[in-house]
């Protein structure tokens, strides 16, 4: 048996598949999937084929389509065909055509019950990724690249180089495609591949077995990292449902906390530039906030708060005579008085009607009178409360212009009672 048939073997022995098990495998055409899957074949390992004519260049599609059908024949293996078109992968062509690729293979192996996706991966593509992912600046995650196995898609061939791959291929005579557009430098994995590691190689010529260890290490630093994420999430997230979140930093260490966060921040849905901009709030005051990936995103003294596809509507119902006004499911009920009402929830002179009485949400600016020449901020007020952020956009006041007589539920203005006001005093009543 060939050492690389051997080393496959032990590849599929280690994912715990089964000599007797049929399992899929992804084959373009080109010489890594056909060298893969003679390997299998000559293994005498059960398998059928997945192969995805995307018919972006006319009739070399179709050849590799049927190369890829003289395969199967010889390797008496069931073909599963696919035909897409331009239409179907979007603005980002690769991008779409790996998703359609791997979400109709993974339906593949459900349906058909293939217990893994193999793909021809190998050491050159790991050092491409690893790289691609440096350059764009995704983080550590990407940077890891591709793993062997991942529960589902195994990639036998990741630790092996393109030469033994080469080589495979010439003594057994096999015969595949060479995909033109691999060459463009249009594409960004195809800008590495030609215009960095080819010049790099000839200095370092180990470079492909670099960076594949390195990958390979960052794996295992990531293992460690999502244990320390673990550990930390019940201590930092403190509130969440489908659209709120808060969370405390008060104890994380501060030489790794920006790293804890920002991998959270990642399990929250948010792009890298998002959470780039996130952990910037780390070092703002509290108040501060971004709009990021549908969230708004609030600085708060122990924290943050997140908010999903928050939405604010200044309320505004002018008081002009007494009456009741509905407002936010709730009814205000205004009335005259001869007499002061200690137990109302507010009372004000009825003159306070003449200068622009308005029931409305609280804005930046706001102030009561809390004591001779002294006011007091409504927001220091909220936030001595510490009430939300998403609750304090609905923090309904009863103002003349920003001087507040009435922070509904929480504070009013006192008046002097013990002379009674010329009109009367104007009683309300917040009724929930």
């Amino acid at each position: 048996m060939d050492s690389l048939e051997k080393w496959v073997q032990a590849q599929l022995q280690e994912a715990g598949i089964r000599a007797d098990q049929k399992v899929l495998l992804a084959v373009s055409g080109g010489r890594d999937s056909v060298v893969l899957g003679e390997i299998l074949h000559r293994l005498q390992q059960p398998f059928a084929v997945a192969h995805l004519n995307y018919q972006l260049r006319a009739d070399d599609s179709m050849a590799d389509a049927e190369l890829v059908k003289q395969c199967c024949k010889k390797w008496q293996a069931v073909m599963h065909l696919k035909t897409s078109c331009r239409e179907e992968l979007g603005a980002n062509l690769q991008h779409g055509a790996r998703e359609l690729r791997y979400n109709w293979m993974r339906a593949l192996c459900a349906e058909n019950g293939y217990p893994v996706l193999l793909t021809a991966h190998h050491q050159s593509d790991q050092a491409e990724t690893l790289l691609l992912a440096t350059f764009k600046g995704r983080g550590s995650k990407a940077m890891a690249a591709m793993r062997v196995f991942d529960g589902w898609l195994l990639r036998p061939l990741l630790a092996i180089a393109t030469e033994s791959i080469t080589n495979y291929a010439e003594v057994h005579q096999l015969s595949w495609r060479e995909d033109a557009s691999n060459s463009s430098l249009a594409y960004d994995r195809n800008f590495v591949r030609h215009a960095v590691l080819v010049p790099a190689r000839e200095r370092f010529p180990q470079l492909d077995a670099l960076l594949a260890r390195e990958a390979s290490r960052l794996q295992q630093l990531e293992a460690l990292a999502a244990e320390q994420v673990d550990l930390w999430r019940s201590k930092l997230v403190k509130q969440v449902d489908e659209t709120y979140q808060s969370w405390t930093w008060k104890e994380l260490p501060i030489s790794y906390g920006d790293w804890v966060l920002g991998r959270l921040a990642a399990e929250n849905g948010l792009e890298q530039s998002a959470i780039e901009a996130f952990l910037e709030l780390r070092h703002k005051a509290a108040g501060k906030r971004l709009e990021a990936g549908g969230w708004t995103i609030v600085r708060t003294r122990a924290g943050v708060d997140w908010f999903k596809d928050l939405h604010h509507q200044p309320i505004t119902v002018e008081i002009k005579a007494p009456g009741s006004f509905s407002i936010q499911g709730a009814t205000l009920d205004v009335r005259l008085s001869d007499a002061y009402e200690p137990q109302a929830a507010c009372c004000v002179p009825a003159e306070w009607m003449h200068n622009d009485l308005t029931l409305r949400t609280w804005q930046q600016g706001d102030r009561m009178l809390i004591g001779p020449n002294a006011h007091k901020k409504i927001s220091d007020l909220l936030q001595s409360q510490q009430i939300n952020y998403r609750d304090r956009l609905q923090t309904l006041v009863l103002a003349s212009g920003q001087d507040v007589l009435w922070v509904i539920g929480l504070r009013k203005r006192t008046f002097d009672t013990s002379v009674a006001p010329v009109q009367g005093w104007l009683v309300f009543n917040w009724l929930p």
